[in-house]
């Protein structure tokens, strides 16, 4: 088992215990995670209608399938991100643990800001459009300020090369920076305020270009 540094916090490799505490956090994480793309998904309420009005109903439902649709492909993109990352760490300390937890906490918001989205989709208030908007924002920032502590911290695994670095703080970057535009976009078209959204995503990917992870000799 490790012992406290000079700063008072305790830091473990890869081996040994380590590896197991580095296992318990991703674990956690994979299951809140999991819990909250299931909330989304229990948010679809199944149309209790004559057969009749059956068609009708579910086409009436369109901006709840888009607002799950959405959420869905945001958390995907998140854990998928949250996977590379975790999958690059030596060594963790008490920071990244309370830095984990509020990249969770902003997780853990999507159904809610889902729901509302999905309620108000065919006419967005701007109101939604902010509060969907700061929803995404958070995961992105915090997942920001996750990477950033791995790397000053000293948390990588040695053989980790500056390409993966590069690529994972782009692409962290990229949702926050693009999904900010929702924001004065729904002042002045609140109809279309969902393309930074979707933007985000695409700008994530360009940002970043493909992940190779690379690993230096040594």
């Amino acid at each position: 088992m490790g012992e406290p540094d000079g700063d008072g916090q305790l830091e473990i490799g890869r081996g040994g215990r380590g590896a197991v505490e580095l296992d318990r956090i991703a674990y956690f994480s994979d299951a809140v995670i999991a819990i909250a793309i299931t909330l989304v998904a229990v948010g679809l309420v199944a149309p209790k209608v004559p057969v009749a009005d059956l068609n009708r109903a579910l086409i009436d439902m369109w901006p709840e399938f888009a607002a799950f649709l959405l959420t869905f492909w945001v958390i995907a993109q998140n854990w998928t991100a949250h996977h590379q990352m975790f999958r690059l760490i030596g060594s963790w300390d008490a920071a990244l643990v309370v830095l984990n937890l509020s990249f969770l906490l902003a997780i853990v918001l999507m159904p809610f800001s889902t729901q509302l989205l999905g309620h108000y989709i065919g006419g967005l208030p701007a109101s939604v459009v902010v509060i969907y908007t700061a929803n995404l924002m958070a995961c992105g920032v915090v997942r920001v300020l996750l990477w950033r502590h791995i790397r000053r911290a000293g948390l990588l695994l040695s053989t980790v090369d500056f390409g993966t670095v590069r690529y994972l703080h782009r692409t962290a970057l990229a949702i926050p920076a693009v999904s900010l535009l929702a924001i004065p976009w729904a002042f002045v078209d609140p109809g279309t305020a969902w393309v930074p959204w979707v933007l985000s995503s695409v700008a994530a990917r360009l940002a970043g270009g493909r992940l190779r992870i690379r690993s230096r000799p040594g």
